[in-house]
This record gives structure tokens, sequence and C-alpha cells, in this order.
């Protein structure tokens, strides 16, 4: 495979990399550990690394995007680089802009390079690791909190614009807030605050929907 890096900047494949949500399919643990015996295979022998399933496609019975999420935990960061040739070689696109310097990421069939995406590969750190797993382990342990999520998610799949855009018109919704500073590390996350500033606040349909989410917390019990 020709090698390819996404940077979000030459092209916008936006109109053709949709996933929607789909029923669970009891195949992706097969699919899963064929795909992380490939990728432990082409990897350097000599390192300690753990591959593990994360996502929801890694929680039986939990509706998701068909998209297999794969962490690959390794703590010798100094040689992530001979990670990224045996990992495209497995026909996965290398996301260069990720803005977390002790990660890398990595997507195969992502259009215009695929039909669509498939899999997902996480490299990081062990201890970088742990919340994804831990949530995993929660979702996996509590079928009740399974059952939340995949209502949220499903609440939340027609919604414009990305989960964080969502969130920050959330804020915006609010009438005690008049002013929210987001973080600006690179251009695409500049470019998604703006358009969530100028969508403005969320319409009722969309908080209502929220609400019916709310965890309310009391501190004092």
């Amino acid at each position: 495979m020709k090698r390819v890096t996404h940077n979000r900047t030459e092209w916008s494949n936006a109109d053709e990399d949709i996933v929607e949500i789909e029923p669970y399919n009891p195949n992706w643990p097969d699919e899963f550990q064929r795909e992380g015996n490939r990728l432990r295979a082409a990897l350097p022998r000599d390192l300690a690394c753990s591959i593990e399933h994360i996502g929801s496609t890694a929680v039986s019975g939990l509706a998701a995007k068909p998209i297999l999420d794969i962490v690959i935990a390794c703590g010798e960061r100094s040689r992530w680089n001979e990670f990224r040739e045996p990992i495209e070689s497995l026909e996965y696109v290398f996301w260069a802009e990720n803005p977390h310097p002790n990660r890398m990421f990595f997507v195969k069939g992502m259009p215009p390079f695929g039909r669509r995406r498939t899999h997902h590969v996480h490299v990081r750190l062990p201890d970088d690791a742990v919340l994804e797993i831990a949530f995993r382990d929660a979702l996996r342990a509590h079928p009740e909190l399974a059952r939340d999520y995949e209502a949220l998610k499903r609440d939340l799949a027609g919604a414009i614009g990305t989960l964080p855009e969502i969130a920050l018109r959330f804020c915006l919704s609010h009438p005690a807030v008049t002013t929210v500073i987001p973080g600006m590390r690179r251009v695409s996350t500049v470019e998604s605050s703006c358009r969530a500033s100028v969508a403005g606040p969320l319409d009722e349909k969309t908080l209502g929907i929220l609400k019916r989410h709310a965890w309310n917390r009391n501190f004092y019990d």
C-alpha cells in the first residue's frame, strides 16, 4: 500500500466518511482477535505491548458504529517510530496531525483510501490507556450502564455537529454563560469551535434529549 498521511489540511472527506450506529454484531470479538494477531505479528517481537479491544464494539450486546477500536499499550515511547511502517503495511492510514505528543492513531478503510472505516488503532502509553479500558470493563460489568450509554448515543446520533461541538453549544445554552474559551491546539479544533459558536445554543428539542441523561450529583448526602 502506498504510504499516505491524513493531515486534514489538503482535502476533506466529511461527505464520504459517514458511519452509523448498528446493532451489536457477535462477530466483532472474533474480528478483533484476527486483527490483534495480525498487529502482534507485525510489531517488533522484542517489545512488550498489550493489545486490547476497547470502545463500544468491545461490549457484548451494545449497539455501536461498526469500527473496531484497538489500543496498543507500550511503555517504550522512544521506539514508537518502529510502529508506523508495520501498521501501515496492514492498510492503515497514519494520522500525523494528532495533537497529543504521546499518542499515535491509525485508521483503516477511511475514504478516500477505502469504502468506510473499519478499524482504529490507538498507540498509547500504558497509563494513558487505563480510562478507556476501565470504561469498557464498567460497561461489560453493568448492563444498565451500557443501556444508558447506548440510549445517549442513539439520541445524539441525529444531532448536528461532533460531540465536542454539541458540548460547547450546550454550555452556550445556559443563560448564565456568555463566553466559552475552548482549546486551540490545532487548526481543526479552532474551526470546530467556530462552527459551534456560529450555530449558537442548542435547540429546545436537543436540550430536552440531553436532560433525560442528566446526572444529578449531590455531594452533601
